[in-house]
């Protein structure tokens, strides 16, 4: 399986870093911070690019960004040209986890693969979100039902135990993202991921794990703020 390497592969293409050492004083008075370094020490030289130019503008500019949907490619990014005459600097997508011809459709996946290869040769920085179905599912899978679904206390704890069935599917579905990621690796596309996002709060299944008795899930879309308890 691809599992054992995902862990690797993710540092590889995330701008993931931390600052070594301390803040320095200059003769002038003025901080001076240390600069970034890759927490991997395995990381591409294009990852390790994309954290110097991060790093280099911190403090000084904003990047702008939009986020499209897999099977819109980059429209949204090009309704931002349409308007404004310029493109965004990021350019934002997902792995999806509906079907067919919906926006989400992770049919789309092979095609957001090569637009993500052309917008970073364009000069944009390309950032992906995974909004994964529960490995208690098979994609393609509604959002509300799957995404913003539940896992039992049992289902979770089966979740983090290796060997289990549950486990297993979740192997497999890390391994089909890996499996993107590689080809974005070959292609020299450093990648800003950002799977299992907002996991603190309690709208989709992989957040908000408390107790039982204070579990809350949203019955409306993530902006609503729409929940209910669970019993």
């Amino acid at each position: 399986m691809m599992f054992s390497r995902i862990v690797v592969l993710l540092s590889l293409l995330m701008g993931i870093f931390a600052r070594t050492g301390l803040a320095e004083i200059t003769n002038d008075g003025t901080t001076q911070q240390p600069s970034a370094a890759a927490v991997n020490p395995n990381a591409t030289p294009e990852a390790r690019e994309l954290l110097r130019q991060i790093d280099q503008i911190s403090g000084h500019y904003t990047l702008t960004g939009q986020n499209n949907f897999p099977n819109h490619l980059s429209r949204w990014s090009d309704r931002i040209y349409d308007l404004t005459g310029k493109f965004p600097t990021i350019f934002g997508q997902d792995f999806g986890f509906s079907g067919g011809d919906d926006k989400d459709s992770v049919e789309g996946r092979p095609s957001m693969i090569q637009e993500a290869i052309r917008q970073y040769r364009n000069g944009a920085v390309i950032a992906l979100t995974w909004h994964a179905v529960r490995p208690t599912d098979d994609e393609p899978a509604t959002f509300r039902d799957s995404v913003q679904g539940h896992l039992t206390d049992f289902e979770w704890n089966e979740l983090l135990t290796p060997g289990t069935n549950i486990y297993n599917r979740w192997v497999e579905q890390v391994d089909v993202i890996a499996g993107y990621l590689q080809q974005l690796q070959a292609a020299g596309v450093p990648v800003l991921f950002r799977p299992y996002h907002e996991m603190n709060g309690n709208w989709f299944w992989w957040g908000g794990r408390r107790a039982s008795s204070d579990r809350r899930r949203c019955t409306g879309s993530s902006t609503t703020g729409l929940c209910r308890s669970i019993t």
